[in-house]
């Protein structure tokens, strides 16, 4: 809600700006605005995953004053919530100026389904789940950690969701996040439960966890996880392990994630150490489209 808010003001001071007189050619008939109102609702449902009990209307849809797009005002109603946002929209519905530039005859989120690689990397859940969240995270990162329980919960309780773990140590600010990172690749090299039994280990004594004993604990822990510790202290001084890191670093830049915990629900953005029930949402909300039959287009 807090972002209508903040669309209406910087759309307002746009709109001041270029004028108000109206300059689009043609205005619309009743029957082009109900289509376009329409359209405009199932898409921002879609983006936002306002399922059935968000209340959405698209009304007062005029003439604006930047040539070839019209105003209209999205009503949101969410119990005793209630927002407005002025957006702006192109006479056939298509495209839809809210901040950001959005298609609408496209999925806001194929580019993400696109880049991130799933196969190859370690993921806990079952294999068919209908919702998979893709986690890229920071062993040494205190919000992944905060984080971690909320998950470990969600994994125990549900069965219809799959986790997807990819590395992204922000090396600038945490010295030895690289370092767990690759140890990670090397214990899920010989055992994927190996690399679930570290994760549980890194995040529940992150704050024990410094650069000059990271390895000495590493090499302690590997008996425990059923690692063949030699074969484990190898492939950590591997310039070809690292090179795996590196990998979803890079997909990590293409996707313009800059902070952890980032997760993508379905392909579905949500950033930072989420609630339960935030989490919940998304995925009840991706099991709802799903019985639809398909993403609207």
């Amino acid at each position: 809600m807090r972002r209508l808010a903040a669309c209406v003001f910087a759309l307002s001071l746009m709109l001041a700006a270029l004028g108000s007189r109206p300059v689009t050619a043609t205005p619309l008939t009743e029957e082009q605005q109900t289509a376009v109102a329409r359209r405009v609702e199932i898409y921002l449902r879609y983006l936002f995953a306002w399922g059935p009990e968000t209340g959405v209307k698209v009304t007062s849809m005029h003439e604006s004053a930047i040539p070839g797009l019209y105003s209209a005002i999205v009503e949101v109603n969410q119990g005793e919530r209630r927002g407005q946002e002025v957006v702006l929209v192109s006479a056939d519905g298509r495209y839809l100026v809210r901040g950001d530039f959005h298609d609408t005859t496209e999925d806001p989120f194929a580019e993400v389904r696109q880049t991130v690689v799933l196969a190859g990397h370690p993921s806990k859940g079952p294999a068919d789940a209908p919702v998979i969240i893709v986690e890229y995270g920071d062993f040494q990162c205190a919000t992944c950690a905060e984080l971690y329980p909320t998950m470990k919960k969600l994994l125990a309780e549900r069965k219809d969701v799959r986790l997807v773990y990819k590395d992204l140590p922000l090396t600038r600010i945490h010295d030895w996040a690289l370092a767990a990172a690759v140890a990670g690749q090397c214990a899920f090299r010989q055992s994927p439960d190996a690399f679930w039994r570290l994760h549980d280990f890194l995040f529940e004594n992150q704050k024990q966890i410094t650069k000059d004993n990271l390895d000495v604990r590493l090499d302690a822990l590997a008996p425990l996880l059923e690692l063949r510790l030699e074969e484990f202290r190898t492939c950590r001084t591997q310039e070809a392990t690292r090179a795996t890191v590196e990998e979803s670093l890079r997909e990590a830049t293409e996707l313009g994630l800059r902070n952890t915990p980032s997760l993508f629900i379905n392909a579905r953005p949500l950033a930072g150490a989420q609630s339960y029930d935030a989490i919940l949402h998304l995925i009840e909300y991706e099991l709802y489209l799903q019985k639809q039959g398909s993403a609207p287009r």
